[in-house]
């Protein structure tokens, strides 16, 4: 109860929220609203979608789905598909873009740290790393711009039918 959030009909709907020092950071499919205080937002100037050149038009704007979007000590990243992907995930080969405070953002890196043909589907928080899961792999990453894959995890071992239950004595 309280007031009522004031977002940018450009909007559209939201998907995500990132809360952080400096700000609150609201993602819709395909844009970024930031605010201050939590209540008033506003379009980004320059979001993570922007033109990735100086050209302008309609040829210009890029319409991938803006991935994970999350809040660092010192800012925001968001993790924008380097192709075209359905909001919601998986989000192939995402490139970090950065904000401090979420009002304009730029991209890290020209490649995706996360390699050639990963997809990405979250990330979260978890003593100051973040994790990110993806198809048939795990990131790890202190700053939220460069990741580190994790080794990949041996399977199990196929059991003959019984030979793998747990038995209760």
């Amino acid at each position: 109860p309280g007031d009522t959030l004031e977002l940018p009909a450009s909007l559209g709907f939201v998907y995500q929220i990132a809360a952080g020092p400096r700000g609150t950071v609201v993602a819709g499919g395909t844009s970024v609203a930031w605010s201050t205080d939590g209540l008033h937002f506003a379009d980004a100037a320059r979001g993570p979608n922007a033109p990735r050149s100086e050209t302008s038009g309609a040829d210009a704007v890029n319409t991938v789905s803006i991935g994970p979007v999350f809040a660092t000590q010192n800012g925001f990243v968001a993790l924008v598909p380097s192709r075209d992907a359905p909001w919601g995930g998986p989000f192939p080969e995402p490139v970090p873009w950065f904000s401090a405070d979420g009002s304009r953002w730029n991209p890290v890196a020209s490649e995706s740290p996360f390699g050639m043909g990963a997809s990405v589907f979250d990330v979260a928080a978890h003593d100051g790393r973040y994790v990110a899961l993806g198809r048939e792999a795990v990131w790890v990453s202190d700053d939220g711009l460069s990741w580190e894959r994790l080794p990949a995890l041996e399977s199990p071992e196929a059991c003959e039918p019984g030979a793998c239950m747990l038995q209760l004595v």
